[in-house]
């Protein structure tokens, strides 16, 4: 390093000044090249640009043939909140910490409430086979046909009516579970060997049609739940947006008398059984009241120790008859009582409309997304091919 003195100052000169030079130079080489390879690029597409216009026409036509030909779909929505309960009770809650019994310990170690049906498990209730075949027998109204028909008759009649696209999705994209349904199939003689067995009537039985129809509403009654919220949204999809609507209340309806009859099922049976014992007390009182009504009037002016003694067991009988109608009778009572305390509440918060707007197509969205990879093709396309004329050429010359 050498320095020379001006004016009182140092001035350094690096021996290294060339080298830097010299990297300049190249970085701008570079950036000229990269220039060059990227205005040959675009020359090239720009040549191209009706090859790049066949094929984003043909996704574009692609996308607006779907998007036309799509049957529309309308959904009803519906929101529940229901009431959070803990059923379980305290010498349960002891008895299984004590025992451990299974992963039940580890739940309660957690803090974790034991309960059946918990309200996570909720939305399961409307995806139920047991749903989809109360489903199918509920009628619904056609405001076009000013006819009552069940929902099975709906899907099954207008199972028939597709659109061209979907015909052709069917048999081309959709071919393999086309192919599926086909294959489903039934022994007749074997149900009707069986159809009087204990086992075969505790199974549930769907002909081809119902299973095809069950299947078919899957996809399109959906439900789920808010964990940080715990509410319940259940959404219907349907070509028809009044029957979507009506599923969704009958969705909503199901829903709804499931939790309540879960909760209160044994609150209403020891209601019915006290109401059983009830009602045959008070036909013993009754008649107890009778025996010794009957037994004062025809012995009332009869002065005898059997009538006496006669009349002090039917007293006894009435005294008893009437001790176990009133006990019932409160029983009763506590048992109403706790039937409406165990009764869950399952508020509505937003309740089902009619929806006004449709769900699918979008057409729009269908449409920008057909335009970007029909962009992204034609361009890649142009690439491949030529990428596949120097591979060409490559093998030629060698």
């Amino acid at each position: 390093m050498t320095g020379l003195r001006i004016d009182s100052t140092t001035i350094l000169i690096c021996p290294d000044a060339e080298s830097l030079t010299m990297k300049n130079k190249q970085k701008s080489e570079a950036n000229k090249s990269y220039e060059v390879d990227l205005l040959h690029v675009l020359r090239g597409l720009w040549l191209s640009r009706k090859l790049i216009g066949v094929v984003f026409a043909i996704f574009v036509g692609t996308g607006l043939l779907y998007a036309v030909f799509t049957p529309s779909e309308y959904e009803a929505k519906a929101s529940l909140l229901p009431e959070m309960r803990q059923q379980q009770s305290a010498s349960a809650t002891a008895l299984i910490r004590q025992f451990g019994v299974g992963g039940l310990t580890r739940g309660l170690q957690a803090g974790n409430d034991f309960d059946a049906l918990r309200p996570e498990l909720y939305p399961r209730i409307v995806e139920a086979t047991p749903f989809f075949s109360f489903l199918l027998n509920e009628k619904i109204y056609l405001p076009e046909q000013d006819t009552l028909i069940t929902v099975y008759t709906y899907i099954t009649e207008h199972k028939g009516r597709k659109k061209i696209f979907s015909t052709i999705l069917d048999y081309t994209l959709r071919l393999p579970s086309t192919l599926r349904q086909d294959d489903y199939t039934t022994n007749t003689q074997i149900e009707e060997a069986l159809a009087h067995h204990p086992f075969f009537q505790k199974v549930t039985k769907h002909s081809k049609s119902q299973h095809q129809a069950i299947e078919g509403m899957r996809n399109r009654i959906r439900s789920h739940i808010d964990l940080s919220s715990w509410v319940i949204h259940i959404s219907v999809e349907f070509p028809d947006p009044i029957v979507a609507s009506q599923i969704a209340q009958l969705a909503v309806d199901y829903l709804q008398d499931y939790i309540v009859e879960y909760w209160t099922e044994k609150s209403v049976d020891d209601l019915n059984f006290i109401k059983d014992r009830y009602f045959e007390k008070q036909n013993e009182f009754h008649d107890a009241q009778l025996r010794l009504a009957r037994h004062q009037d025809a012995n009332r002016h009869i002065v005898s120790a059997t009538v006496r003694a006669e009349e002090q067991r039917l007293q006894n009988q009435y005294n008893l008859a009437f001790n176990r109608y009133n006990e019932l009778a409160q029983k009763l009572e506590d048992a109403r009582i706790q039937v409406q305390r165990e009764t869950p509440v399952v508020k509505l918060l937003e309740p089902v409309q009619i929806p006004v707007e449709r769900s699918k197509p979008k057409r729009m969205r269908i449409m920008v997304i057909s335009a970007i990879f029909g962009g992204v093709a034609g361009v890649s396309v142009v690439f491949f091919l030529h990428f596949f004329k120097k591979v060409h050429q490559r093998v030629v010359n060698q």
